[in-house]
C-alpha cells in the first residue's frame, strides 16, 4: 500500500468536510499541500500573487456562499500578509481554514535564521479563534474537523 503524503491527507480531509475552494499562493514550503490538490477535479484552486488577497478573496467566497473556504501559504512573512484577510474573516464570522507550511521540525522556533521563520502562533493570535500545529501526516485527518467545530 503506497503511503499516503501529508498534501493528499489535506485533500482528503477538506474533500471530507465539503471544502471545494483553496485560494493561495505556491512557495517552497507548501508546495505539497499544492501536490496533494494537483489533478483533484473536485478541490478548485485560485492562485495569487500576494496572501493577503488569498485571505481577502476567502473570507468573500465564503461570506458569498456560506461555505467555509481554505488558504495556503507559506509560513513566516507569507501567513504575516494574510493576517487582515484573516482578520477580518474572523470579525465577519466568515468560515476560513488557512494552511502555513513550515520548515522542517528541528528547525522549528529555535531562530536560527532560516528561511521564512517566525513565531506563528505569536503572530496569530488575535486573529484566530484556533491554531494547530501538525507535525504527523496521520494526525491531520482527525485535526481538521476539530477545527472547524
Amino acid at each position: 500500500m503506497a503511503r499516503m503524503t501529508g498534501g493528499k491527507a489535506v485533500a482528503a480531509a477538506l474533500k471530507a468536510e465539503g471544502i471545494e475552494h483553496i485560494f493561495g499562493i505556491v512557495g517552497t514550503h507548501n508546495s505539497p499541500l499544492y501536490d496533494g490538490v494537483y489533478g483533484d477535479k473536485s478541490l478548485k484552486t485560485v492562485t495569487v500573487r500576494h496572501e493577503q488577497g488569498a485571505t481577502l478573496m476567502a473570507a468573500g467566497y465564503a461570506r458569498a456562499s456560506g461555505k467555509v473556504a481554505a488558504c495556503f501559504v507559506v509560513p513566516g512573512p507569507g501567513l504575516t500578509n494574510a493576517l487582515t484577510g484573516m482578520g477580518m474573516a474572523f470579525s465577519e464570522s466568515a468560515p476560513m481554514l488557512v494552511f502555513g507550511g513550515q520548515n522542517a521540525l528541528a528547525q522549528l522556533e529555535r531562530e536560527g535564521g532560516h528561511f521564512h521563520e517566525r513565531h506563528r502562533r505569536r503572530d496569530q493570535q488575535q486573529h484566530r479563534p484556533q491554531n494547530r500545529d501538525c507535525q504527523k501526516v496521520g494526525d491531520l485527518p482527525n485535526q481538521l474537523p476539530t477545527m472547524l467545530y
